[in-house]
C-alpha cells in the first residue's frame, strides 16, 4: 500500500500522493507543519558545501528564436 508523501499515513488509491487528511491541508498549513521544521533540521544536520569546481563553470548559453 501507498504511503502519504507528507505524513506516511496509508492512502486510499495507489495512484494518490496524499492521504485525506493531508489534501484538505491548505497550502500555509502543510509548509507550517511540515517544510519549515524540516527545512531547519536539514540546514543544521547538512553543513554548506561548494567545491571549487561549481565557481569555475560558466552558465548555459541562451538562445533566442526570432
Amino acid at each position: 500500500m501507498e504511503e502519504c508523501i507528507l505524513c506516511g499515513e496509508a492512502v486510499k488509491h495507489p495512484s494518490f500522493y496524499f492521504c485525506e487528511k493531508c489534501f484538505a491541508m491548505t497550502i500555509e498549513e502543510i509548509e507550517e507543519k511540515f517544510f519549515k521544521k524540516r527545512a531547519s533540521e536539514t540546514r543544521q544536520d547538512q553543513p554548506e558545501t561548494h567545491s571549487p569546481e561549481d565557481s569555475c563553470k560558466s552558465p548555459a548559453p541562451i538562445y533566442f528564436l526570432s
